[in-house]
């Protein structure tokens, strides 16, 4: 199953991948001092790999690189967003990876954006111009591009939103992450499966975790909860089997790959039991595809 994966962001986490038995991961955020010892632990393993923009933390950024994105209509924060994207996707094609996922949006919570006084026209003409850019950087640099939708932006949520700028710009595919959907859907009320329905001709990746963020305050941060067969969809979490069901169905070569805060694991036992069962859903799809 090479393409079912999981995100790791610490070099002590590549061990992940030989406790999980995956042979995909996700790259981020690495200590660039580590540089030697992901390459060195690619090399061995041969394993199939993407990055996330940052694929190694800056030394010197004047806020959490996690919140570099394309739509922003501050010029010069979207020129430093830029730079580290590129850094990220030319790294990635001199390492070997398939493709390299940025963020969409900035979470206006998070982030402290006031977004009162920005107009339709300006947050579409900020995003014309960011996907003319990346798609253009993906065509020179020869780097596929998935672009994943963060959360918590009040002027860019909805389906139909995502679905014309995928439309205008066709070489960016769709990274789904499951849990920043998950809040967004509660948030802004929208139905979470026809958000997933909508976007599924230009859904390339997944980011898979569970989430029951309509249940707890938000700044529980319960929407990177690891993904676990006792998360039951009557408590509220999110339906794990039927998300992937509906997905690979429509797209059964899309890469999925495991994410999940380290702080939510009751017990590093809990993860890996969740990650045997989604593993299973997962074959499970694709063996029944793979009959008709």
């Amino acid at each position: 199953m090479d393409n079912l994966g999981i995100v790791i962001a610490k070099v002590e986490n590549l061990r992940l991948i030989e406790e999980t038995g995956l042979r995909r991961a996700e790259f981020v955020i690495f200590d660039p001092d580590h540089k030697d010892d992901l390459l060195r632990f690619i090399s061995e393993h041969r394993i199939c790999f993407s990055v996330h923009c940052p694929l190694f933390r800056p030394n010197s950024y004047p806020e959490h690189p996690l919140l570099a994105c394309i739509l922003d209509v501050d010029a010069d924060r979207r020129r430093r967003s830029f730079n580290l994207i590129r850094t990220t996707m030319e790294e990635g094609a001199e390492m070997g990876a398939e493709y390299t996922v940025v963020h969409l949006q900035r979470p206006a919570h998070f982030s402290g954006d006031d977004l009162t006084n920005v107009t339709e026209q300006q947050l579409l003409d900020s995003l014309h111009a960011a996907c003319d850019e990346l798609a253009a950087l993906a065509d020179k640099i020869g780097m596929p591009v998935r672009v994943e939708n963060l959360f918590d932006h009040p002027l860019f949520y909805e389906a139909s939103s995502y679905q014309k700028m995928f439309e205008e710009f066709p070489a960016l595919g769709f990274c789904l992450d499951v849990g920043h959907l998950d809040v967004d859907s509660r948030r802004f009320g929208f139905d979470f499966m026809d958000f997933i329905h909508t976007l599924l001709p230009y859904t390339r990746a997944v980011h898979l975790q569970n989430s029951r963020s309509g249940n707890e305050g938000f700044e529980s941060r319960y929407w990177k909860a690891p993904v676990h067969p006792s998360q039951n969809p009557s408590e509220g979490w999110r339906d794990i089997p039927a998300v992937l069901r509906t997905i690979l169905t429509r797209n059964p070569d899309c890469v999925v790959n495991f994410e999940a805060k380290p702080d939510y694991y009751p017990t590093r036992d809990f993860m890996l039991e969740g990650i045997k069962w989604a593993a299973g859903i997962f074959a499970s799809i694709q063996t029944e595809l793979n009959k008709h």
